[in-house]
Formats: structure tokens, sequence, C-alpha cells
């Protein structure tokens, strides 16, 4: 990685040379002025333009150097005026870039050739990805323009003699070869592809392909660019990479940094107000940087990033966070951010774009290289709702307290009623009885009860619901409690039996010996699981209502056993209250 200190220069073809310096070899005939040659450049690639149809790129043939004839024979070449073409070690050596960029400024600026010998060749057409052209003797830059998301940096073509006949032969250069493969110098390829792609590399769980995440997470990205290549010595080498967030997510904007190959290059943050940021890699700014918005703009430095010798930028990535916010869109479209490569498709024209705090470009040369679109750069979240209701009434019931666990918690069919661990989330129920739970990305929770509303009894059942894009599946499990006496002493204890009589148990009057004590027993069923598919919307719905009982009923969930009960006490009492009025009476008489 080094700053340019010299202009990559290109050599012309050896033949060129030799036809430069030669008068004549033909025995049979001469060369003449009209001689043509074919050139051709193949690999020219379509594209679909706006309106859907299948297009080429345009090809501009721009004639440097001509032939230099007399009565006799060719002589050599005419070079036109701007070109400056220098000899090194036998060999003619031009800059093709910056002929490149002097000619598309002003044709007529460069060359002294007039009239039909006019530095612009119009004649030759793209047909099958070949752009095929008949000239005179000479040398020729080919600039290519509007090649859709392609960028391709000037051809250099020679039409020339052989060293041994009369003979005017043309050259063919393929866009995919380098210069190195031509003239023996290394230098960048003829086109490319500039291209991007992004991911989400931590802190989100995959639902179906999709990303997804709870609000408050913070998501990790990964932007890797392939960057546009210019020739060393063009006019415009822009290449900036930008970012704009959905308000779903809070950009952080000093997590920026980029990736040389291992290297970490931090942002080193302006000491001016209104001057970019940067990013300083060897002791030389690599890259500029700008908060724009919700997101940022990143230009890279060419003139510092690209190699020396062959015009490339080495291999790099860029990274950043963003965090969930309570903005954050549920299900449907997610929350995205929208990352783009811009750069020019016009290296020989125009400047580069290096301060991304002004407005980028708006040239139509320049292009927006759009990340992949694809679920990868879109996070989801979700949420859940449950219902709290009076069990007799139905009203809404406000203020009540619930806990939300995720799946995994300690939790059995044998014993419902327990969840363990630490709550993800603790809602309340509001006016309307309604609590919601944003904190979830795709999997299966547990919803219980923590604080009753004021004069209720506590729920005391588990409720599992799941969270996820095709579907939003319920579970209730539901601790439905019927309660006899057993003789057995299983079940809790709620009181005392003495002498056919029953005592509360802190009651003060229990008898010393004698006293048995009275029993319940508990059974729990699990009703079915209620499964409802509404993919996309993001939101899942409990579909049972979760109901609580007043304190001064007694729960009707428990079949005829409590009844039982509570005769069968009464019974006893009455037992009890006769035996007593008879003894009085029969004491009296």
């Amino acid at each position: 990685m080094k700053k340019f200190k010299k202009i990559l220069a290109l050599a012309l073809s050896l033949a060129m040379m030799l036809g430069m310096s030669v008068t004549t070899f033909a025995e049979n005939g001469k060369r003449e002025p009209d001689d043509k040659a074919e050139v051709k450049i193949t690999g020219i690639e379509s594209f679909t333009n706006a309106e859907g149809n299948t297009v080429y790129p345009t090809v501009t043939l721009y004639r440097i150097a001509k032939g230099d004839y007399d009565a006799n024979d060719f002589k050599g070449f005419i070079w036109a005026t701007g070109v400056n073409p220098k000899v090194n070690e036998g060999t003619t050596v031009i800059d093709i870039a910056d002929v490149a960029k002097k000619l598309v400024a002003n044709p007529a600026g460069i060359t002294p050739f007039t009239g039909a010998e006019s530095g612009i060749v119009t004649a030759g057409a793209v047909v099958n990805g070949t752009f095929t052209a008949t000239v005179n003797a000479g040398a020729y830059i080919a600039v290519i323009t509007g090649g859709g998301e392609a960028i391709y940096n000037p051809v250099l073509l020679t039409a020339t003699y052989g060293a041994t006949d009369n003979d005017l032969d043309g050259g063919e250069v393929d866009t995919g070869d380098t210069y190195a493969s031509l003239f023996g110098s290394t230098a960048v390829t003829k086109i490319s592809k500039p291209n991007i792609d992004k991911e989400i590399t931590s802190n989100t769980k995959d639902d179906d392909g999709k990303k997804t995440a709870t609000v408050g997470d913070t998501i990790t990205y990964r932007i890797t660019p392939t960057m546009p290549s210019y020739p060393t010595g063009a006019a415009n080498r822009t290449a900036f990479i930008e970012d704009n967030m959905s308000e779903g997510l809070t950009f952080n904007y000093e997590s920026l940094k980029i990736k040389i190959g291992t290297a970490e290059v931090p942002m080193t943050k302006a000491t001016v107000a209104g001057k970019p940021d940067t990013f300083v890699y060897n002791g030389e700014v690599i890259a500029n940087a700008a908060k724009v918005g919700n997101g940022f703009r990143l230009v890279f430095l060419y003139e510092v990033l690209a190699d020396e010798t062959t015009g490339l930028v080495p291999d790099m990535t860029v990274e950043y966070t963003a965090t969930l916010n309570g903005k954050a869109v549920v299900g449907g479209e997610g929350n995205t951010n929208d990352a783009k490569l811009v750069y020019t498709t016009n290296p020989n024209k125009g400047s580069s774009y290096e301060d991304p705090t002004t407005p980028p470009p708006t040239d139509p040369e320049y292009k927006d290289k759009d990340v992949e679109k694809s679920e990868k750069n879109t996070v989801y979240t979700y949420q859940l709702a449950f219902k709290k209701v009076d069990a007799t009434t139905n009203n809404a019931l406000p203020g009540a307290v619930f806990e939300i666990y995720a799946k995994g918690t300690a939790h059995t069919d044998t014993d419902p009623g327990s969840v363990e661990g630490t709550p993800i989330d603790t809602v309340t129920t509001d006016a309307n009885g309604y609590a919601v739970s944003t904190k979830v990305e795709a999997g299966k929770y547990y919803i219980k009860e923590k604080t009753a509303p004021a004069g209720y009894s506590l729920n005391q059942n588990v409720y599992e619901i799941e969270a996820s894009w095709a579907t939003a599946t319920t579970t209730a499990t539901m601790k439905q409690e019927s309660y006899t006496t057993d003789p057995e002493g299983n079940g809790p204890q709620v009181g005392w039996l003495a002498n056919d009589r029953f005592y509360a148990l802190d009651a003060v009057d229990i008898p010393t010996t004698g006293a048995e004590a009275a029993y319940l027993v508990k059974s729990s069923v699990q009703i079915d699981t209620v499964t409802t598919s509404n993919a996309g919307a993001g939101t899942a719905l409990l579909n049972t209502n979760i109901t609580n009982t007043k304190l001064s009923s007694l729960p009707s969930t428990g079949g005829i056993g409590t009844t039982i009960f509570t005769i069968g006490g009464c019974a006893i009492m009455i037992l009890a209250a006769a035996l007593y009025f008879a003894s009085r009476r029969k004491t009296a008489k």
C-alpha cells in the first residue's frame, strides 16, 4: 500500500515501434495513406436499461497518432499534440489514462488533425459484444461509456505494418485482458464490475431464513465491497459506501471501522467542526467518513489506497453496529438498512468525490450498486400479546403484572405451574386488559402471572406461546384445581377433625388429644394446544384469555370436590351443634 508517487505508463507494442522506424520492406508494391485495417474490442457486455431493453455501451474511438507517408513509402507516425509520447529503453510509452482524460474533456484540444482526419473516429458499432472499426494506420484510444453498472477503462489499439510485408495489421483487445498481457507492464483490468455484499454477523436468531432480534439487541453488520478498478492517473476515481437505516434501528456511528485483511482501522474523530472523520492506515488517511441522518457515508481515497504498480485497492470490509429500538416494526417489512456502493462509470470525466459531509454527485454517470436484496439485510422482531379478564364477568382487568420467560426454563407437564429462571420481560395489563411484550425474537415463551389485580387471587397457570414468521402457536397449560378430602394424608392440610368436628388451622379451641389433620387433594389437567396462522404479522396473540377470580368467592374450577368438602364441613358443624343442644337438654332434665 503506497501513496502514488508516479504515473503508471503503458507501453505501445513493439510492432508499432518497428512501424515507426521502417522506411520500406516491401518488394511488391508500397504502403499508402489509403491502407486500411480492422481494429476490434471484444468482451463488451450488454445490460438491461431502464426501459427494459438490452443495450450495449457506447464506444468512442480517438486517434492519437497517424501514419506519415511520402511519395515513396510509409515513414512512421505523427503523434497528436498533447499525447506526449516518451521513449523508454527503446519503447514508446504514453500515459493512456491521462490522454483519455484530455480527449474526453476537449477532443479538439489534443489533436492537430482536421476535417476528414479528425481525432474522433465515428465508424464502428458494438455487435454481439464486439466493437469493430476500419481505420488507417495509427494509434487509437477507445473510451467506453454508458455500460450500465460496469466500468471500462481506456483501451489502446494500433494499426501498423508488419516488419516484412505491406499489410496493415489491426489490433484486437478483449476487455477481460489486463494491460500486462498486452504490453509487458502491470496495470488494471480494462473492465470492472463493482459490487457490494452485506451480512448480519451477530446477535440474531434465524427464523426460516429471516434474522430476528429483540428490542434492545445490538446487531453487527459487515459490508464486503468489490471495489472499482480505476487506471492510475484517471480523472475520476470515486468510490464510497452509503448506509441509511429505518427508524427502528439506531445506528451506532462510533462503531464504524474498516478492516484491511485482519488489520482493524478504527475511526479518528475530526478535531475541526464540519470536517470529515478519517481512517488512518500506515500513517496515511485512506478514507473519510461522516454521520448522515441515521446512517453514514464512507469515501475511499484511491490516491493512497491503490497499489502504485497495479492500480488495484486491497480487499477490505466495513463493520458497524445498530440497536433495535422501541420504534422497531413488528413483523411485516421488518427493520432495514440500505447499503450501496456509489462509483463513477466514466473514470475519464470529472473529478473524484472525497468529502462525505457534502451531498453526493448527481451526474448520471455515477451509479448506485445496491446491496443484494434479501432478508439478510433486514432484522425482524416479534411481540407477544394477551388479555386479562374477570373469570365470571369477562370484564377486562388492568394492573395485572406478568413475567415472560424464554423456552428452556424449567417447566414440566407433571408440574405445569412451575417456571424457573430469569424472566426476559415484565409487563402490566392496560385499561383494556391487554399486555404486550416486544422483547422477543423467534421462539417459544412462557407467560406467568406475578401480581394479580387488586381484589383478585393469583392465577397459577403457565401459558406457552410461540412467536414466528409462519405461525403464532399458543398452548395454555391450565391448572384446573379440584379439591377433595383425603383420609390418607395426601395434599395440603386445611384444618383439623376432632370428635367429628371440623376446626380451622388457626382455631384456638382445638382439642389437645384425638385431633386428626384434615387434608385436600389437588389434581391438574392440561387443555389441548390451540394453533392459529397469520404469517408475517409478527404478533403472537394468546387465544385464551387469562382469567382471575375475586378473593371473596371460592374458585369454580374445582368441580364438585370443594362443594362436597364444604357440605361435609357444614354437616359436621350442624351435627356438633345438635349434639351440644341435646346434651344441654338432657342435663336440664
